[in-house]
């Protein structure tokens, strides 16, 4: 039991600093688009993806999923983030902004998951 809770906190210790970087690096302006919100997101859904297919198959470490998909990808996405910054959005009168960036987070995550399941299974079956 602690050496899993030791892998999940490992994993989000990673993935929070990761997410932290990123929006240090790329700030989004009170009127802007959140790219970096979008950005960890995204990446987030994509090693999700990957991960799902190799816990599913058990081809990968004995913690992969806890330490990837639980730990890092839990602390590195921020999808309760993405309702804030639309909110945000909406509130400073930029609704077009915040609807863009609500259907873009959905259907870009929707294929970037598709991605990283087919990128596995792919390279499964090669393996």
């Amino acid at each position: 039991m602690l050496e899993r809770l030791g892998v999940i906190f490992l994993g989000g210790c990673a993935g929070g600093c990761t997410r932290y970087v990123v929006a240090r690096a790329w700030p989004t302006p009170n009127d802007g688009f959140p790219w970096s919100t979008l950005a960890v997101n995204l990446i987030g859904a994509f090693i999700l993806g990957v991960v799902v297919v190799l816990a599913t198959q058990r081809r990968g470490p004995r913690h992969l999923r806890l330490l990837l998909g639980t730990g890092f990808c839990g602390a590195l996405t921020t999808f309760g983030s993405v309702v804030v910054a639309a909110d945000e959005l909406l509130a400073h009168h930029h609704a077009p902004t915040a609807i863009a960036y609500l259907a873009t987070t959905a259907v870009a995550a929707l294929l970037v998951v598709t991605a990283g399941v087919s990128l596995a299974r792919s390279l499964l079956t090669r393996w």
